[in-house]
């Protein structure tokens, strides 16, 4: 008997070799022959007719090979004949099938070859330049049937990954390489475009990625042909896959940024530099200092300007560069104005670098425009690094100009003096030395200027600007010249050099004449000769000797801008004279002084006094130099602010003079501002000022405010307030700030009497109504030269702005002066540290208040009774107390005695236990503090067991500490209590399933309902924290249960291998104490086998029409559990004849159940209605 399939897969040339195994009982001789079918095939051995013995117990291999001739599916039958078999035995036949491929990879699925890049129609309306964020290395264009790569910088390489798949049954060997374009045809081209692998096997149905790297070495756009051939199919004709690669090789470069203000009113935009400041910086031309204009508050007379009252002189000196991280910068536009800004990018390191920038306009949240910032740096074998350049003295005609790289940025320097900035020049190479020269021109030298750089070394470099005469450089070009270099000797063995090595020889200087001596000689006996005098030489060191590199000179650029000039001012001011003012106030006057030279102007004043003889002397200013000037050897009632600074260019600073007298005096002073490297078509700025004091009968020493000028009124004849009357002119102010109601707020000011005669002064208020305000002092006596303090109150009962109309007065001089005080009020700023507090759940508790009779001494050392009630029993009772619960008790200690006293609590050793919150068992806050007289304190005990326990023989103790021991006898309060489990009952604590099935869609669910029951008296919540898996799922949902009420949890198994389960279900009550179910079960699967293997067969025998036959199956269930199973049988459909009823039937039908181990007899009955072909 021959057993067997078999079935010929698809093949290239030569197809695999199937295997069958025939068997035997006895001594059996066969052959095997190939019928004619519709495509190759074969059977080895003996070509189309194999021929072989089979011994009895033995078998023999029949190989059969597939040829394939042409693509398709194929199909041969192979017969088996066996000598001397019974005439009813038929004959054996196997169908072969084949299935002929030609290997092939895919060239249609466009978007599946270039999966990791993007793909668009045409790569003319994409641009190259459009698409450089992070991730994007290139983008494939459908119609061109090109990949271009983004730009890369030259030196560095960019990798694209392209999918090759093989969508047959067969797998295929592919071919992959680059072919460089035939238009153009560059040096080195077959190194810029690398494939790998250049040949790979795919499996069948797979795929594997080529990596094409591009390594452009220079400034221009190179092209290659990528191909993708499998082997096999260039002699079928089959397509592979081929497209162009395209890529360009770049460097980096500063991007223009315009912008523009298509809104119809001004607007300020504000750029934020966020990440990537390392790297990346915005050049933009300087915001001018804005002006500011300001009402003069007084009238006065003077040359050149008005007179005002006091107002802070500032000097600004510009904006100035940040560094990482940058502060926000702000820029205004005007209506349609267009500016345009410079995006630098100076990386560190030769990297990949990216940054964002952020564009907002001010007072309009939806106008947000982040900018994605992407650059690489690069590394030259010679490069200019750490560069100076003085921004911030550059003018707007200066910055205005395309900024360099290699920029050197001296700003303004004055004729005849000297800037210096410097960089560094590295060479970067680990072999070759170089050999540099920096060229020399008028007003700008080098040092070193020419030298040699070993490899890894590097050199400063400093660049001194030192005009003669006035002159402008705007980014002129200063070429090194770079050579490269071999030296006779190792580099190790060759000592550096550049023009800054020098050398000191000492030599004989000539012989001169003696002036003044006409006696001697050089040759008159007994004179000895003169000793030659020595001479220092100093001198450059030679340069090492060199060989020149052939082809290695290039030019190093770099630029250099600066200015060199005289300042010049514009100033219309040249006198000042203050009007009459009285001791201890203060006028001041403002005049502006703008730059407008081409370079900063550096100033400070001096005071100057005039001598008897007509010559001005400088006097050296008392105060700090930086912030006000002042003249004489005595504190002068002039000063000058700021007094020294620096105008840049373009800009105006404005000064402020200021006239303050402490004493009678009439005087003038004359100030000159020194400004260095003036230019000789301007006068030096001298400034005459001059005031009288007069003496007041008195002075208040108060803060100025300014509220009266945010309440004037807009007519300029009076003011008017919220509320009252019309404000005078000359009314002073006392304001108070008030940080909540209720609060009392103090203010002290003095009064000082300059006169040589005392008088009395008083406080009289004009509204009697409100009576928020308090004078302290409402009358006093001030003696001549002398003064007194005065002292306010303020205490607000509402948040609102509160005015109050004061009038002095001195009756002996009838003078009275207005007075307004003025009081504010602000909500206290409180802050919680938490919004919420969850004491979770716990039981209400009760206050307990201790009353007995305690003794303190007092102050006069006299002893006092306080008075606390006795309490019948002194037992806190915390009765039962789930475990980690907490039950909260409040304690009130009442003080109703006269003074205050000082108490304790104290707990017994069974109360310090661990509880169940992580402290004690018992715990009372506070344990100490005071009790003020006629007062109360609130503390707060709280039980919170850890486990079953008994508060029994716990006490708590309340001592006086303060006073004699005898007098303040302790109060014992016993404590009682228990700490107990809820009582909640599980209907079982743990559950085998036993044996359940493998678990399918029509398996029938194995469960369980698990019954929770709450049998304490509090209602507890019950929530289960088990998480459902595929073995084991628990429908269950969080529940209060009150006393005696109960719930379920179904519990589900649904094993899904044969192994052995064990889960521990976690309950969780009241949120603190848990509960473990444990859930056990096993997985099996349904074995129903034939007791006889040999019965897989039934054959029925030849039967005649309406003929019955009856067959016996015996089945048994190996598996360990009953299996509830129905035996039916499905005729072949190929056979209509099998399908008419009453054909086959079973007995016994429908569903029966088998016990584990046990055997089921099923007979099977075949009745054919009509005749059929033999059923195998």
């Amino acid at each position: 008997m021959l057993q067997g399939h078999y079935c010929c897969c698809g093949c290239g040339q030569k197809g695999k070799v199937q295997r069958c195994v025939a068997s035997a009982q006895s001594s059996q001789v066969f052959k095997g022959k190939g019928k004619g079918g519709n495509g190759p095939g074969g059977v080895s051995g003996a070509a189309m007719s194999a021929i072989g013995v089979i011994s009895p117990g033995q078998s023999v291999v029949i190989s059969v090979e597939c040829v394939a001739d042409k693509a398709g599916k194929h199909e041969e039958d192979l017969c088996v004949e066996i000598s001397d078999r019974h005439k009813n035995d038929p004959q054996i036949t196997y169908k072969i099938r084949g299935e002929v491929l030609i290997p092939a990879i895919n060239c249609s699925d466009i978007a599946s070859v270039f999966e990791e890049h993007r793909i668009c129609k045409q790569l003319g309306v994409l641009g190259q330049h459009t698409f450089h964020e992070d991730g994007c290395i290139g983008v494939y264009g459908e119609e061109d049937e090109t990949f271009l790569y983004k730009s890369v910088i030259v030196g560095q390489s960019a990798k694209a990954r392209f999918k090759i798949s093989n969508p047959n049954k067969i797998p295929c060997d592919v071919n992959i390489l680059v072919k460089s374009s035939s238009v153009q045809k560059v040096k080195g081209a077959a190194d810029i475009f690398e494939v790998e692998p250049s040949k790979v096997n795919i499996p069948s149905h797979s795929h594997v990625y080529a990596v094409v790297t591009f390594r452009p070495t220079a400034m221009q756009l190179y092209s290659a042909t990528f191909e993708a051939v499998a082997e096999g199919s260039q002699t079928l004709k089959a397509k592979g896959l081929t497209f162009e690669l395209q890529g360009e090789g770049n460097l980096p470069q500063g991007l223009p940024l315009v912008v523009r203000n298509v809104g119809t009113i001004p607007a300020t935009l504000v750029m934020t530099l966020g990440s990537g400041h390392e790297s990346f910086s915005i050049a933009r031309p300087k915001v001018g200092e804005e002006e500011e204009e300001e009402e003069e508050e007084e009238e006065g007379e003077a040359e050149g300007g008005v007179e005002e009252d006091e107002v802070a002189g500032t000097c600004q000196t510009g904006p100035r560069m940040q560094k990482a991280p940058p502060p926000p910068t702000a820029i205004k536009l005007g209506v349609d104005e267009v500016k345009e800004l410079k995006v630098l990018f100076q990386p560190a390191q030769p990297n990949k670098c990216s940054g964002e920038l952020q564009l907002k306009i001010q007072d309009n949240q939806f106008e947000n425009l982040r900018i994605v910032l992407v650059g690489e740096g690069y590394k030259d074998d010679v490069a200019i690094d750490n560069i100076q350049s003085i921004m911030e003295e550059v003018g707007e005609s200066a910055t205005s100009m395309q900024v360099h790289i290699n920029h050197l940025q001296f700003g303004g320097c004055p004729v005849g003096e000297s800037k210096q900035l410097s960089f560094v020049l590295s060479n970067h190479s680990t072999s070759q030395a170089i050999r540099f020269q920096f060229p020399s021109l008028p007003g700008l030298s080098f040092s070193p200027c020419v030298g040699h750089l070993h490899p890894n070394s590097s050199k400063d470099i400093v660049v001194t600007f030192r005009p003669a005469k006035p002159q402008t450089m705007t980014a002129q070009r200063l070429c090194a010249k770079i050579t490269k270099i071999k030296f006779s000797h190792e580099i190790s063995q060759v000592p550096d050099w550049d023009d800054r090595m020098k050398s000191v020889r000492w030599v004989t200087a000539p012989l001169q004449g003696h002036q003044g001596v006409h006696d001697a000689s050089p040759t008159s006996p007994g004179r000895p000769p003169p000793t030659p005098a020595k001479q220092k030489v100093i001198e450059t060191e030679p340069e090492t000797p060199h060989a020149v590199v052939d082809g290695s000179h290039r030019d190093l650029e770099l630029t250099a801008s600066g200015v060199a000039a005289y300042t010049k001012y514009e100033c219309s001011t040249s006198e000042v004279k203050f009007r009459d003012t009285l001791m201890f106030q203060t006028r001041a006057f403002s005049f502006p002084l703008k730059n407008v030279g081409p370079i900063p102007l550096a100033y400070k004043w001096t005071a100057l006094d005039q001598n008897e003889n007509g010559t001005r002397d400088a006097m050296e200013p008392k105060s700090d130099a930086g912030s006000s000037c002042s003249v004489g050897k005595e504190v002068s009632p002039f000063s000058v602010t700021p007094a020294s600074g620096v105008i840049l260019v373009g800009q105006e600073t404005n000064f402020t003079v200021r006239f303050s007298p402490l004493d009678l005096v009439d005087m003038q002073c004359m100030f000159r501002c020194n400004v260095p490297h003036l230019d000789q078509s301007c006068r030096p700025l001298d400034l005459k000022v001059q005031g009288l004091s007069l003496m007041p009968y008195c002075h208040f020493e108060l803060e100025e405010n300014n509220y009266l000028t945010m309440r004037q009124a807009e007519t300029r004849g009076g003011l008017e307030t919220r509320t009252g009357p019309a404000i005078d002119s000359a009314t002073r102010v006392i304001e108070f700030h008030s940080r909540g109601i209720g609060v009392k707020n103090h203010k002290e000011f003095s009064i000082i009497n300059p006169t040589a005669s005392g008088y009395e002064f008083n406080w009289t208020p004009e509204n009697s109504s409100i009576a928020l305000f308090k004078c302290l002092t409402p009358r006093g006596y001030i003696a001549g030269g002398k003064k007194h303090d005065v002292a306010f109150d303020f205490t607000p009962t509402t948040l609102d702005l509160v005015e109050s109309f004061w009038t002095f007065s001195i009756p002996s001089l009838s003078i009275s002066l207005p007075f307004l005080l003025v009081g504010q009020s602000v909500e206290p700023a409180v802050n919680m540290d938490r919004a919420y507090v969850n004491f979770r759940s716990m039981f209400v508790g009760t206050r307990i208040c201790i009353n007995t009779a305690i003794t303190c001494k007092g102050p006069d050392g006299k002893e006092v009774d306080l008075r606390l009630d006795k309490a019948a029993k002194r037992v806190i009772d915390f009765k039962q107390v789930h475990v980690n619960e907490k039950s909260l008790w409040e304690l009130c200690v009442y003080n109703h005695g006269l003074y205050s006293f000082e108490y304790k609590w104290t707990l017994s050793e069974k109360c310090l236990q661990p509880g169940g919150d992580g402290g004690q068992v018992i715990m009372v806050q506070p344990e100490e503090g005071v009790v003020p007289a006629h007062d109360k304190a609130r503390c707060s005990l709280v039980f919170s067991p850890a486990g079953k326990m008994s508060l029994k023989g716990s006490d708590l103790t309340l001592s006086i500490t303060n006073g004699p021991s005898i007098a303040r006898p302790d109060i014992v309060i016993a404590l009682r209590g228990q700490g107990v489990e809820p009582l909640v009952e599980f209907s079982f604590m743990e559950y085998n399933f036993g044996y359940s099935f493998l678990y399918r869609l029509d398996t029938p669910l194995n469960n369980a309902v698990l019954t929770i029951t709450n049998k304490d008296t509090k209602d507890v919540s019950i929530n289960c924290l088990y998480a459902n898996k595929q073995a084991v799922d628990v429908d269950f949902e969080p529940k209060l249960l009150t006393p005696g009420e109960s719930c379920e949890a179904l519990v589900v198994f649904k094993p899904r291998d044969a192994i052995k389960y064990c889960e521990e279900v976690p309950f969780e009550i009241n949120g603190l104490l848990r509960k473990t179910v444990v859930i056990r079960g096993e997985g099996t699967q349904t074995k129903i086998e034939l007791v006889n293997p040999a019965q897989r067969t039934v054959n029925f025998g030849a039967l005649r029409v309406n003929q019955t036959a009856t067959k016996k199956v015996k089945l048994v269930n190996r598996s360990p559990i009953p299996v509830v199973f129905s035996v039916s049988i499905v005729p072949s459909s190929s056979v209509p004849a099998l399908q008419a009823d009453g054909v086959f039937s079973v007995s016994p039908s429908g569903e029966l159940t088998l016990p584990p181990t046990a055997i089921k007899e099923i007979e099977v009955t075949f009745s054919p209605k009509s005749r059929v072909t033999p059923v195998l």
